[in-house]
């Protein structure tokens, strides 16, 4: 993998100039959010930093997961390229599968000596490409959702669709994730056990009060789901 060692450093300088866009624009959409929520006072100062520090602490079980399969990539792209797509899309398979198709298009193998510095920027463009369907959508989705936001918003005692619209997608989504996740009969005791660990917290806090704890609820949820069903499967090896 000469080619990837000779363009690494390369990769580095543009990784770290695109992750430092992705913190201004995080940085600049966290501030747009508290001034619309202070306009409209849709939430508590005790409900944001509520759901600030679910947010922080909810990605920290996912994380785990991106890691193990970034590690793999690295070895197929560099530690710079990985850096760079990872750290922006935050989806590895997805990118290690965009890169493998770029590649094996041309028909090159990784790790061959065939594989030369033209086909890892392919593979870097490939994987730059295929993200631009969700970079169009998603402001186009954005402004016609906030049209109609705020077009629910003038007359409060017209019933609308708006308020169910998030819990519709959500479940949408968690159910679309369910159908292939839990069709593995080991992801069903991670499933199961983070369901009884969720549960076991909401009734503790209910009982003492601490609703500090409800904070690191999915991640507590999350790390125990995966280790117990990480001594599951080394047991049934």
């Amino acid at each position: 993998m000469g080619a990837v060692r000779n363009l690494n450093g390369e990769m580095w300088m543009f990784a770290s100039l695109l992750i430092i866009v992705v913190v201004l624009q995080a940085v600049w959409f966290l501030r747009l959010a508290l001034k619309y929520n202070k306009k409209y006072n849709y939430f508590s100062k005790e409900d944001v930093g509520h759901l600030l520090k679910l947010g922080a602490t909810s990605v920290i079980g996912p994380a785990f997961s991106v890691v193990v399969v970034a590690i793999s990539l690295i070895a197929l792209v560099g530690s710079g390229l990985t850096f760079m797509r990872v750290g922006v899309i935050g989806a590895a398979s997805y990118e290690m599968m965009i890169a493998t198709i770029a590649s094996e298009t041309i028909g090159v193998q990784f790790g061959t000596p065939e594989f030369t510095e033209s086909v890892l920027v392919l593979c870097g463009f490939g994987m730059a490409f295929a993200s631009i369907p969700y970079f169009i959508s998603t402001p186009i989705e954005l402004v016609l959702f906030d049209k109609a936001s705020r077009q629910v918003g003038k007359d409060k005692n017209k019933p609308s669709f708006m308020p169910y619209l998030g819990n519709a997608a959500m479940m949408g989504l968690m159910g679309s994730f369910a159908l292939s996740y839990l069709s593995k009969p080991i992801n069903w005791v991670a499933f199961i056990t983070a369901g009884a660990v969720v549960i076991g917290i909401v009734k503790y806090t209910a009982k003492s009060g601490k609703k500090g704890l409800m904070d690191w609820c999915i991640t507590i949820a999350m790390l125990c789901g995966m280790a117990v069903a990480q001594v599951v499967s080394m047991m049934m090896a």
